[in-house]
């Protein structure tokens, strides 16, 4: 399997290092508007291999060709958050980066996945979709695996428990309208007002990153890069949650089966649950309106 990582950064070469030491990709490519830092990086990891005894061919460049063949195209190039921004600020920015990778991953590996990381998440997976032209189960976004890790982490971190005592997943917008679709503790309930709480600790998770580090988090999602792509790899069944389109070209969050193809699980929402999920569909919609009128100006 070829994967083709756009964006040398923490996200991208973190990820790529993932996917090197698990044996997922035999070729990996790193791809960046600074090509020493694509070649650069891309050296550190053929010697990472060379360490781990693991045959792989690792390139790294500026060359759109060098996404011809590619498997999976992974999609984290774009500006980062900074602290006190949202993502949708940032969306008029990295649309333009977004589309014309889009394009080129179109011209040079038509028949490969593209995974969409960039902020903000479901915005730029429809906009991806857009320019690609590709069918909606091959433009996905990581976004909602991420999500739920950070809801995971703050309820075992709450209780004091293990990871794996804990289920938790969240659903909806990768933003502030994301809410938590299903939580539950082994030997223990969770109230109300905790599960609030700490879906609301969840829902500041990346806030938490920029103002520490200045930067975005970039070990997780690089972990949620990994369980994609190993996911497309095996066609195993495993069900991730995904930003993926709908027949509007407007990309929200799914359960996937990763299967011989890519298939939706209808997620259980009550009342409520589905009343917010139609909230942040229409705000990613209105999102992509605007982000439109900014483009006719």
């Amino acid at each position: 399997m070829k994967i083709a990582m756009i964006g040398a950064g923490n996200v991208g070469a973190s990820a790529a290092f993932l996917l090197l030491s698990h044996k997922i990709a035999k070729e990996l490519v790193l791809l960046d508007i600074n090509a020493n830092l694509a070649k650069g990086k891309a050296l550190d990891l053929a010697q990472s291999a060379t360490l781990l005894d693991i045959n792989a061919k690792i390139q790294g460049g500026d060359d759109y060709k060098m996404l011809k063949n590619a498997d999976i195209c992974v999609l984290t190039a774009g500006f980062a958050r900074k602290d006190g921004q949202s993502r949708d600020e940032l969306a008029s920015k990295n649309a333009s980066i977004v589309s014309l990778w889009a394009s080129k991953i179109a011209k040079f590996a038509p028949k490969s996945v593209i995974i969409v990381v960039t902020n903000p998440l479901d915005v730029m997976v429809s906009v991806a979709l857009k320019f690609s032209g590709f069918e909606k189960e091959r433009v996905l976004g990581m976004a909602g695996e991420l999500d739920s890790a950070r809801l995971k982490y703050e309820i075992a971190t709450h209780f004091g428990l293990k990871n794996s005592d804990v289920s938790a997943q969240m659903f909806g917008e990768h933003g502030q309208s994301m809410f938590a679709l299903n939580a539950s503790v082994r030997g223990r309930k969770i109230s109300k007002n905790e599960l609030l709480h700490l879906e609301n600790q969840a829902k500041i998770g990346g806030a938490k990153f920029i103002a520490l580090l200045g930067t975005s988090a970039f070990y997780a999602p690089s972990a949620g890069i990994f369980k994609m792509c190993k996911a497309l790899k095996s066609k195993n069944g495993t069900e991730l949650i995904c930003s993926i389109g709908d027949e509007n070209g407007v990309a929200c969050a799914q359960i996937l089966k990763f299967g011989k193809k890519i298939k939706i699980i209808n997620a259980k929402l009550n009342a409520i649950k589905a009343k917010k999920y139609a909230q942040a569909y229409a705000a990613i919609k209105q999102n992509l309106l605007n982000l439109e009128n900014l483009s006719h100006k």
